[in-house]
């Protein structure tokens, strides 16, 4: 029996890479951090300060600072971007947290995954993304 009947035609396979590919271009873009210093404002129901970011992603940011929230805290947060005339604001989720009474050496702050960013802040993002260098990728 021919495994030719079973194939899809090659331009079926090719435009289904193309979609794979699109996808995990997309996906990489979210993990593509880069090493940033930038002022944020970081507001909950409980608390708010300054900070700064460590590193950015358009998925989300780590933000040094002395306040110390639950993983899973919602946080409203006003990114100062250069060149933005005002600062950008979204909602973000507390994912983790290095608190003070760490031992590693590193910053104490907040780790923080955006929460459904509107297309606005994520171009914004993704822009100023686009003019540094990535400090690293996750896979």
């Amino acid at each position: 029996m021919s495994h030719a009947g079973h194939a899809a035609p090659a331009e079926q396979q090719g435009t289904a890479r193309a979609r794979r590919a699109a996808a995990r271009t997309n996906e990489r873009r979210d993990r593509v951090r880069c090493e940033v210093h930038i002022d944020i404002d970081v507001r909950s129901s409980a608390a708010c300060s300054t900070g700064v970011t460590r590193d950015l992603s358009a998925a989300g940011a780590f933000i040094v600072t002395e306040l110390e929230l639950p993983v899973g805290s919602t946080v409203e947060l006003k990114l100062h971007l250069p060149r933005l005339a005002e600062p950008l604001c979204c909602v973000g989720e507390v994912r983790w947290s290095r608190p003070r009474e760490s031992d590693s050496g590193e910053p104490v702050g907040l780790g923080v995954r955006f929460v459904a960013p509107d297309a606005e802040a994520r171009r914004a993002i993704q822009s100023f993304l686009l003019e540094h260098a990535p400090l690293e990728v996750d896979e």
